[in-house]
């Protein structure tokens, strides 16, 4: 009886769904990060903003002016 003998070159579509399966990964942490963390790097973007602004606006006015952020309706 003879055990057959397996090919030791990975198999070209096993690889492409491994590297699909991670991409797929990294799309979902990256998507749960931005989710979770959206308004504080939201906040600190336009804080950042409203330091380089010299007309003492807030960084509500500023982000309501520039983008209809955080806008009073």
């Amino acid at each position: 009886m003879r055990i057959p003998i397996r090919s030791t070159q990975p198999r070209a579509g096993q690889a492409f769904i491994e590297y699909a399966v991670i991409l797929v990964l990294i799309a979902c942490v990256v998507v749960v990060t931005l989710f979770v963390l959206g308004n504080t790097i939201q906040n600190n973007y336009w804080n950042l903003v409203a330091s380089f602004d010299a007309s003492g606006r807030t960084p509500q006015q500023i982000s309501c002016q520039q983008g209809n952020y955080n806008c009073p309706h």
